[in-house]
């Protein structure tokens, strides 16, 4: 039998979460029972040990003296405690935001890799989900990897991966802890875009809808209203009211058909937001989800002062549909009359 080589997980942390399991030797170091290269399965390349120092994480947070960051705890957790200890205004908790999701983005590509074809790198990654027996080549890893439901924040954190058996549980969880991604950044290396591709992107839930063939005759969400005209290409990043704009003009609708197209579209806006936010008044979750796509941190514990917070603000409703598929912030208006001229002047 061929020597092992070595387990890149163990030669960073000490420690691998396969156990006896892992099919490749645990030497402290990143060093090998034996050096020579051909008689190793394959070479992995030391990263530096930054997945365990959390470096962007460190930096990012050393930039505010007066707060002093837990790195054993959630990165997100840090985030609003931090929130909280500085009580900023709307704009500054949107510059923080902003620079907290650079540090998320580097601490990814640190810790698992920025090339989507290294299998190291994926390695690394099934290693973490604790995927048996490890893939021997990049398709096969890539097709476990996709199967698989976590939290991209909880892969940074390393510190409680949890895996969950479909979109719904993984979408609830996320909602709860307020463990969001940033679905685009520039910063994101190609291994961390392929993941959000492939996982997160609502896109590949498009797909399978239009497979379905979706009739106009029902309430839909908008990714299936606008898979009702298959000659039209749905950009789901784009505002949906630019979308709705867009189709109208491709299709060249007569007032008849717009006036049916309209009202479909409407029920879809509202299926739309059921499904980002959910349906109950009551569900901690929903009103998390709100606070946190408002920039409101930290967010209320109690369902009484979520209620509270999210009462205080004014926002346009199609801009809280459109936030987690843009990644943008709605805007936040000063007061209802603001609103009201917003929303006539948008037409949203």
């Amino acid at each position: 039998m061929a020597p092992k080589g070595h387990c890149h997980q163990f030669s960073e942390t000490g420690s691998c979460t396969y156990g006896v399991r892992c099919k490749f030797s645990h030497t402290p170091g990143g060093g090998s029972a034996n050096t020579s290269s051909s008689n190793q399965v394959r070479s992995r390349r030391p990263r530096g040990g930054q997945s365990t120092s959390k470096r962007h994480l460190v930096e990012f947070f050393d930039n505010y003296s007066l707060f002093t960051y837990d790195p054993t705890d959630s990165a997100t957790s840090e985030f609003y405690r931090m929130c909280d200890l500085y009580d900023w205004d709307e704009e500054e908790k949107g510059d923080a935001k902003e620079n907290f999701r650079d540090a998320l983005v580097q601490q990814f590509n640190a810790t698992y890799g920025t090339d989507e074809n290294d299998l190291d790198s994926w390695h690394t990654l099934c290693t973490v989900l604790d995927i048996t027996p490890l893939p021997e080549d990049l398709d096969a890893c890539r097709e476990a990897v996709r199967g698989t439901y976590v939290n991209l924040v909880d892969l940074v954190d390393q510190r409680h991966i949890e895996l969950f058996s479909d979109e719904q549980a993984l979408s609830e969880y996320t909602k709860e802890e307020g463990k969001f991604f940033p679905k685009e950044n520039a910063k994101a290396g190609g291994l961390l875009r392929y993941l959000l591709r492939q996982i997160l992107n609502p896109s590949t839930r498009t797909k399978r809808r239009r497979q379905r063939k979706p009739r106009l005759n029902t309430i839909i969400p908008l990714g299936e209203f606008f898979a009702c005209f298959p000659e039209y290409l749905y950009e789901p990043r784009n505002p949906a009211i630019h979308e709705f704009r867009r189709v109208f003009k491709f299709f060249g609708w007569k007032d008849a058909d717009r006036a049916e197209v309209r009202e479909r579209f409407k029920d879809a806006l509202v299926q739309e937001f059921s499904f980002i936010y959910g349906t109950d008044v009551n569900d901690p979750k929903a009103w998390h989800a709100l606070c946190h796509v408002s920039n409101i941190f930290p967010i209320p514990e109690s369902l009484r002062d979520c209620r509270k917070r999210v009462k205080e603000t004014h926002v346009n409703i199609v801009d809280l549909i459109d936030a987690p598929n843009s990644e943008t912030s709605p805007t936040m208006l000063s007061s209802e009359k603001e609103l009201s001229d917003y929303t006539k002047a948008t037409q949203k």
